[in-house]
């Protein structure tokens, strides 16, 4: 049973704005634009698990405002740092993730789109 959304955020809030980029490198999560069609693969960003670290792929389609990328990534960096990959993720596990991106984003606004 992975922690309370809030608990597993607090460590990595070290200021506000948090900073996601920091996160991602103590994490060894890097991003990276796909020309692949975000219709193709049924959503904008997605994470992929690797071994020697993972990557969020940003798939061109829909413009995202600032604040959905950052609850995207959030979002995201839930996935890779408290679950194993299960493809798809159940909705239990991805209502987490948009509970640890909401904890980890607070005092934020928050901007909310369908991720994986």
């Amino acid at each position: 049973m992975p922690p309370h959304p809030q608990e597993a955020a607090a460590p990595l809030r070290k200021e506000v704005p948090v900073d996601l980029d920091r996160i991602c490198r103590e994490l060894k999560i890097s991003h990276r634009r796909s020309k692949t069609s975000a219709k193709l693969v049924g959503t904008p960003v997605m994470i992929v698990m690797r071994e020697e670290g993972h990557i969020i792929v940003w798939f061109d389609g829909p413009a995202m405002t600032e604040a959905e990328k950052r609850f995207a990534i959030a979002h995201e960096i839930g996935h890779t740092f408290f679950f194993r990959r299960r493809d798809p993720p159940d909705r239990a596990e991805e209502r987490w993730c948009d509970l640890f991106a909401k904890a980890l984003l607070e005092g934020e606004e928050i901007g909310k789109k369908k991720t994986c």
